[in-house]
């Protein structure tokens, strides 16, 4: 090789490193100004979102000062030493959120996205599946229950049938855990069972679809005495007052010598749940409870008309954990002398709160309004106390059934 080409070739590579090196800093500084950009656009979104939707104002000079501390290379640190949240910028949005609030307020907070679908389901008591549970059996899967909101109801599977195969697939020859993992999959995707109905003796074949469907949040619990009719309800949905109705229905309302409903542990759910269920006690258009979003007049709302009515006696159970919708359905019907409740005080979550996306897939989890009683009393902060109050060990079940009025 000529020493004239040797220079030559030596300064290309020489030009081409330094062009490499030149393209890693430039990229370096790209994605560092999309990351810095992407960070203000989400703590922009989410203050805004607070100061139109948060029960109390939410102050500016917090939003400015935050964004002065916590610029996008801090958070980027703190993102890599405490992995809490998958992406930086919500991390910085959760930590807005925390300052923004009342010091006082113990349920407003960001949800990242991928903790979001899992928030929502629980929040609104909702799922996404066929709607089939059950156990392995030797001829195949036995259904033990059926949701009946679910595509799998609709299309008549019940309990005791048996799920003989999916997709073609002898479930006989498959393992519990894979079976029940097949009755949950993509939403929207289609799934071909083959059942044995236990109830004609004929085994057909069906296409389900994966949908989101409300859960059943209403059950019967078993009562030793003759007219005492025990409901439980686990939460409250869009769903619980045409569960409630249909139970109701049942075992007939003039059957019914004393209703207890059981609430415990039900953290509560959307407040109009409450008032459909408050319908089936009161006249309609009783006055029940109020709520005052921020910019808007505060609203009163009342009891809805229900296709069948309750005048008997009824107890309430409650506990610590019988908060938001259910604690407020609680608290009216101990005001409106309709029940009695019995057990622990309430969690004192009485709050109207909502679920605001920001975008990214992730949501703000936020207190909208107090609540208020049709008297324009403040739901206590601090809970419902029960006209009789046990202790914590004490079986509240137990001893309604003992102490029946």
């Amino acid at each position: 090789m000529s020493r004239p080409l040797s220079k030559i070739l030596f300064f290309l590579c020489v030009c081409l490193a330094g062009s490499t090196a030149l393209e890693g800093s430039t990229f370096a500084e790209i994605s560092s100004a999309a990351d810095n950009t992407r960070l203000l656009n989400l703590l922009s979104k989410a203050y805004q979102t607070m100061d139109d939707n948060y029960y109390l104002p939410v102050s500016r000079k917090i939003y400015d000062d935050f964004l002065k501390e916590f610029p996008a290379e801090r958070l980027l640190e703190l993102h890599k030493k405490k992995h809490q949240v998958a992406d930086f910028a919500q991390l910085g949005a959760g930590l807005l959120v925390n300052k923004l609030k009342s010091p006082t307020d113990r349920f407003t907070s960001l949800v990242p996205s991928e903790k979001t679908k899992d928030f929502k389901a629980n929040a609104y008591a909702v799922t996404e599946d066929l709607g089939i549970e059950g156990n392995k059996i030797p001829q195949g899967f036995e259904i033990t229950k059926v949701q009946k909101h679910s595509d799998a109801y609709q299309q008549g599977v019940r309990a005791g049938d048996w799920l003989l195969a999916i997709n073609g697939k002898e479930t006989a020859s498959q393992k519990e855990e894979s079976i029940r993992a097949q009755l949950s999959p993509v939403l929207a995707s289609i799934t071909r069972l083959r059942i044995l109905t236990k109830t004609k003796n004929i085994t057909q074949e069906i296409s389900l679809e994966s949908k989101s469907y409300f859960k059943e949040t209403v059950s019967v619990l078993p009562s030793a005495q003759p007219g005492v009719f025990i409901l439980n309800i686990s939460h409250f949905n869009q769903k619980t007052s045409h569960d409630f109705s249909d139970e109701i229905a049942i075992f007939t309302q003039d059957k019914i010598k004393h209703l207890i409903i059981d609430l415990r542990n039900n953290s509560g759910g959307p407040p109009l749940a409450a008032r459909e269920i408050l319908g089936f006690f009161l006249p309609v258009n009783d006055p029940l409870f109020a709520i005052a979003r921020k910019k808007q007049r505060p609203v009163m709302l009342s009891s809805p008309p229900q296709p069948v009515a309750y005048h008997g006696p009824v107890t309430i159970l409650v506990n610590q954990k019988t908060g938001s919708a259910a604690e407020m359905f609680s608290g009216l019907m101990q005001a409106k002398q309709i029940a009695v409740l019995v057990g622990q005080k309430t969690a004192g979550a009485t709050y109207l709160k909502g679920l605001y996306d920001l975008g990214d897939g992730s949501t703000i989890f936020m207190i909208t309004s107090l609540t208020y009683f049709y008297d324009r009393r403040v739901f206590p902060p601090d809970g419902i106390v029960p006209d009789t109050l046990l202790n914590d060990n004490e079986d509240s079940l137990k001893f309604a059934l003992e102490h029946l009025r």
